[in-house]
């Protein structure tokens, strides 16, 4: 089964909380989930309130928070044992420095 057939099928599934999520969409930040059928040149419902963005925005920062406390690194760059031999072997005894930091 291809991928296009896939997501065809599961269109009737998928369709509700799409409906629903445009619907809140158009209340808040219409541009996050535009209606079906948009392009650049359309018009989006603008809400003449900020109550609704204001939330969305609160709470994904809220959230951002949550999964990426600000004094805590969520990733870390590591060299290969080959990399680090290579740095070793070329004779600048900064090259490895330079690499690391």
């Amino acid at each position: 089964m291809t991928a296009q057939a896939r997501y065809k099928m599961l269109a009737t599934e998928r369709e509700p909380y799409l409906l629903r999520g445009r619907r809140n969409s158009e209340l808040t930040l219409p541009s996050l989930l535009p209606p079906e059928g948009t392009n650049a040149a359309t018009n989006l419902y603008d809400p003449y309130q900020s109550v609704g963005s204001k939330g969305v925005n609160h709470l994904a920062s809220k959230l951002m928070l949550a999964l990426f406390p600000p004094n805590t690194p969520f990733f870390r760059l590591r060299l290969d044992e080959k990399v680090k031999a290579q740095a070793e072997q070329s004779g600048d005894p900064e090259a490895l420095t330079d690499i690391e930091t």
